[in-house]
């Protein structure tokens, strides 16, 4: 009697449930160490193992791997800026510190004024070349592939015309060709959610920081200029005070910033994920090798 087993997309599916679960659920930072640096890992892995396939069905699954990564990072992500908000100087993430202490260093005003700099210019250069970059790649072979597909299948029906190729045969490469344009067709689609990955990113970033500052005028206090509420102007009597300044800058904008570059980070290794793939797969089936 022949056993049968689960197929392997339940376990994918459960998977994905999980992490779309595990966003709800306040990790510890220990937790969330241990999980960014398995993506990480991970996302290497893809990474190498991408250059050494020669052709696209080869690697099927990196649709589906991309898809699952970007769930990976938001959930790491938003469960970082929870801790950041939640704890505040008591962080302790130590990949978000780490990255906070060699980047971003708000010691003097220069060192604040270079880390926003850096910061601005890192985020453009993602998303101006990598991240339209590999989504144009990746629907531009789309479109290529499904242009392509009548004249490879008038070819197939020549050859099997001329009697080269049997029925069988000739439906082996019709099925085969077919799933060219369905995997670049995945593959433009998982390029469309690293897009809206990086998004999210930036604007959990700005709604991190937003907290941050709500929180620092809650906790800190805001200082009333007196003269001035008298005159009326109830704007200019309140500033904040130096404490709430410091905490701001120092805890809230320094690890939402830290935590924002390691999320671009992520998408800057999966956009040279999928444009690698791309063209490399392009140049291998243009350049055959004997």
């Amino acid at each position: 009697m022949k056993k049968t087993f689960p197929n392997h997309s339940i376990f994918i599916a459960l998977g994905v449930l999980i992490l779309v679960g595990m966003i709800l659920i306040p990790l510890p930072a220990l937790l969330l160490d241990i999980l960014t640096a398995l993506a990480l890992i991970i996302t290497v892995l893809i990474l190498s193992s991408s250059l050494s396939f020669k052709k696209n069905r080869d690697f099927s699954l990196l649709p589906s791997c991309l898809l699952i990564l970007t769930l990976f990072g938001l959930l790491i992500q938003i469960s970082f800026a929870r801790l950041i908000l939640t704890q505040g100087e008591a962080f302790t993430g130590l990949i978000i510190r780490c990255i906070s202490s060699l980047v971003i260093r708000p010691n003097e005003i220069a060192d604040i004024v270079v880390s926003f700099l850096f910061f601005a210019f890192f985020t453009a250069v993602i998303r101006v070349f990598f991240v339209k970059g590999a989504v144009r790649a990746a629907e531009r072979a789309a479109r290529f592939y499904i242009d392509a597909m009548p004249g490879k299948q008038m070819a197939i029906d020549a050859e099997y015309s001329a009697g080269k190729i049997t029925k069988e045969e000739a439906n082996i490469k019709k099925e085969a060709l077919q799933r060219e344009p369905d995997f670049y067709g995945a593959l433009d689609g998982a390029g469309k959610f690293i897009s809206g990955f990086f998004k999210a990113s930036i604007f959990i970033t700005i709604s991190s920081i937003l907290g941050g500052f709500i929180i620092c005028v809650v906790t800190d206090g805001i200082i009333f200029n007196g003269e001035a509420l008298e005159n009326g102007s109830l704007f200019v009597a309140m500033t904040i005070s130096a404490d709430s300044i410091k905490n701001l800058i120092w805890v809230y904008i320094r690890f939402s910033m830290a935590n924002s570059l390691l999320s671009q980070f992520m998408v800057l290794l999966w956009c040279i994920t999928v444009s690698l793939f791309v063209y490399s797969c392009k140049f291998l089936i243009e350049q055959p090798i004997n």
